[in-house]
Parts: C-alpha cells; sequence; structure tokens
C-alpha cells in the first residue's frame, strides 16, 4: 500500500508540471522516483502472479495485488516503463481470484473484488461479466465500493445507466480498517463522478468535503493522499 501510494502522485502529476510550481522539478527526479516504485512493486509479485504486502513475502494479497495492479497500469498509460510479463501475470491473478474468492458481505464487504475490477479496466483486460454481478448485489456495497465498480464500469466502454445508478444510490457505511479513510472514501467518489459525468451536482459537494479534511496541507495517510491527487487531477481535466 505504501509503495502504490507514494508511487501514483508522481505518476498522475507528471503531466501537471506547468501547472503546479511546486511539481517545477527536473524530470530525471520524477522518472527515478516512479522507476523505483514500479521495480519495488515488481519486486513483491510472487509465484502466482500476485503481489505480497512486504517485499519478500510469498503469498500474494488481493487487495494490495489490486492497488499495485491500479499504479503499474496508471504507469504503464503515462508512457512509462512497465515489464508487460509482470503485469500479464498480475492481470491473469486478479482474474482467477474473483472467481475463487469467497465473497464477503461483512466487515470491508467487497472492497477487494471492486477494486481488482477497477484494476483489470486500467490494465486492459475488463471483466463485464463481474460488474453485472456485483451490480445486482450492489445493497452490499459502500459508496466507494460503488464508484470504483463504477469506475470500472466506465472504463470498459460499459453501460452507462449502471454506472450512474451505482454512483447516484446511497450505498453502505464504509468500515475504515487498514485499507480506507475518508479522504480515500471522497477521492475515489469524485474520481468516478469527474469521468462519469462532469457537470453532476455532487461534483461539488464532493470536492468541498474533500478539501475540507486536508491537515497541514495532506491528508494525513499515504493512501488519502493518493486518491485525493488522482481525484483532483481528474476534476482539473474533466470539470474545469
Amino acid at each position: 500500500e505504501q509503495t502504490s501510494s507514494g508511487l501514483l502522485p508522481w505518476v498522475i502529476l507528471g503531466s501537471k508540471r506547468d501547472a503546479i510550481p511546486q511539481l517545477k522539478m527536473p524530470k530525471d527526479r520524477a522518472r527515478r522516483a516512479i522507476k523505483y516504485g514500479v521495480q519495488r512493486l515488481a519486486s513483491m509479485q510472487t509465484s502466482d502472479g500476485g503481489l505480497a504486502y512486504w517485499p519478500g513475502g510469498r503469498a500474494s494479497m488481493l487487495w494490495g495485488s489490486a492497488y499495485g495492479g491500479v499504479a503499474l497500469a496508471l504507469a504503464d498509460r503515462e508512457g512509462f516503463h512497465v515489464p508487460l510479463v509482470a503485469m500479464d501475470r498480475l492481470g491473469d491473478f486478479l482474474s482467477r481470484q474473483l472467481r475463487k474468492k469467497k465473497e464477503d458481505y461483512n466487515q470491508y464487504g467487497l472492497n477487494d473484488h471492486c477494486l481488482a475490477l477497477y484494476a483489470l479496466s486500467l490494465l486492459g483486460r475488463p471483466e463485464p461479466a463481474y460488474h453485472e454481478k456485483l451490480y445486482l448485489k450492489r445493497q452490499h456495497l459502500t459508496d466507494p465500493d460503488r464508484a470504483l465498480l463504477a469506475l470500472a464500469i466506465h472504463n470498459s466502454n460499459g453501460p452507462r445507466d449502471m454506472a450512474r445508478t451505482l454512483l447516484g444510490e446511497q450505498g453502505r457505511k464504509p468500515i475504515y480498517g487498514w485499507f480506507g479513510c475518508a479522504a480515500q472514501s471522497l477521492g475515489v467518489q469524485l474520481l468516478a463522478w469527474s469521468h462519469h459525468d462532469p457537470n453532476a451536482k455532487q461534483i461539488d459537494r464532493l470536492l468541498t468535503k474533500l478539501l475540507s479534511g486536508r491537515k497541514n496541507g495532506h491528508w494525513i495517510t499515504t493512501q488519502g493522499n493518493a486518491w485525493a491527487v488522482m481525484a483532483l487531477a481528474a476534476y482539473a481535466d474533466h470539470v474545469e
């Protein structure tokens, strides 16, 4: 999580250098940071293609693999070198896990499934049948889970009415454990709405709440910072 969260802002803000004065730094520095993050994530890949939570680990973790998949896929899309074999193996792992992992309607719910579907959509390997499956079980999804699923549908050119329903309905209340926080929840919802409907009235409310949650200029956790930066970049691109 730390490696993916640290990598994502470098990747996302690379194209915003002219708009944000604080990013006026040598390009080599950014490229070194991104190269290091990609290599570190790749070093966590296990024999089954997934990612371990820690370097040197042998057991893959679905949530960490999905989050790492998001970071690697976005780095690849921005033109940075990511080993294709590693991404293919990671995509295979995520796809297999959707078919074998038990669905959990308690605790953290289906967050890892939704994050895996978002990662697969970014990797160019969408799973529309599982979009439909989770859509039909959306009463079990939290608001950030619904936003992740809506993003997966959007990236796959799926039905817009499914994405709108997911975003428009009230979801389960999130349970913030190791892998969630208020900034992450608001960020992923703002990210989804900015892509789905830049004119939606919900965007201003989400933006205001996200910005008001900063403490001394940031969102406390690395994950909160990462999703907030992703959301604000999408807002700048699609809304403004």
